[in-house]
Order: C-alpha cells, then sequence, then structure tokens
C-alpha cells in the first residue's frame, strides 16, 4: 500500500491513478464528457457498468451526486470495452 502524499509534494507515489501523476489529464473531462455523449447507448452502458456508476439525486437542493467504483477488474473491464469498440468519427475530436 503506497504512502499517502502530501497536498504541497510535487513527486507522485509509484502506482498513483494517472490523473494523480498528470493533474492536466482532468482537464481532457469536458472533452471526454462531449465524445461520451456521442458514442452508442450500448457503449455507454458496457462503460456505466464497469464503473458501477450510480448517481444520486436530492430533491431538495436539485443537486446530483455521482459515484463511479474502481475495483481491481475495472481496467481489465475498460480494456474490453475499448477493444470491441468503434472509433468515433474524426469530428467529434476537439468539441
Amino acid at each position: 500500500m503506497n504512502a499517502p502524499r502530501s497536498p504541497n509534494s510535487s513527486t507522485p507515489s509509484p502506482g498513483e491513478p494517472a490523473f494523480l501523476q498528470d493533474p492536466t489529464l482532468l482537464d481532457t473531462l469536458p472533452v471526454l464528457a462531449s465524445i461520451l455523449t456521442q458514442a452508442p447507448q450500448r457503449l455507454q452502458a458496457q462503460l456505466f457498468a464497469a464503473l458501477d456508476l450510480q448517481l444520486a439525486y436530492k430533491k431538495d437542493t436539485h443537486r446530483v451526486t455521482i459515484y463511479a467504483t474502481l475495483a481491481p477488474a475495472t481496467p481489465g473491464a475498460l480494456a474490453a470495452i475499448i477493444n470491441t469498440s468503434e472509433p468515433p468519427p474524426p469530428a467529434h475530436w476537439g468539441h
């Protein structure tokens, strides 16, 4: 088990998730969201299942909290989804 990195440390620990090793990856989330909404429903459903995606809606505040579970089997499930999916048309990149 890796020791937690202090907030002031700039050196990632081995085995840290990619977004902790390269925080600029978080900047790609809006692009990913745009591409994902264009993906076929079958692909979206596979991705949501692989991540055990759960949404909790609080009616009084009109807020949604999204939970995704990253388990040891998640990378393999995501790789299988990627290997069986068609690449998006070039028009989707950069939107």
